[in-house]
């Protein structure tokens, strides 16, 4: 049975318009790489942060430091398609890096007790963990612009 030379036009842009869309990962794909890291990164920021009330607060920070630096490396080495999250992905990293660095340079000052130190330490710590709330916010609402009522992403 012969096709119109049009059907198969037709029929060759639907499949390899298929073919294209389908062979990149979705957004919602990109935005879970993302946001397994992110959450990864709070909750052991947290954890580490409760330890603060058994007076580890050296080690602790040490280990806040710790995967900040890892994470601010993994999330680098996300292959991700999308602009807006590229731009998000390196947002983060960067400010992850910042505040490793900055824990790191805390640590420093509290062993050598610079207090100067210190507070140029702390500033840094609190500007860069400021911007997490604002690059939060975006994450949330490019990845899922209308939650459901229990605040879950409809596809």
């Amino acid at each position: 049975m012969a096709y119109p030379r049009r059907y198969r036009v037709i029929f060759l842009a639907v499949a390899l318009s298929l073919l294209a869309t389908g062979c990149g990962e979705s957004k919602l794909s990109q935005c879970e790489k993302l946001n397994r890291v992110t959450n990864r990164v709070a909750n052991q920021v947290k954890t580490f942060s409760q330890q603060n009330n058994t007076g580890k607060y050296r080690s602790s920070l040490a280990e806040i430091a710790a995967e900040l630096e890892t994470s601010a490396s993994e999330l680098r080495n996300l292959k991700l398609q999308d602009a807006r999250l590229k731009d998000l992905q390196a947002q983060f990293s960067q400010m992850y890096a910042d505040a490793s660095r900055a824990s790191r340079d805390l640590i420093i000052a509290a062993d050598r007790r610079d207090a100067k130190s210190g507070y140029t330490a702390l500033q840094a710590l609190n500007q860069a963990t400021n911007r997490e709330p604002r690059l939060v916010t975006q994450a949330n609402q490019y990845c899922c612009p209308s939650p459901d009522a229990s605040n879950r992403c409809r596809p």
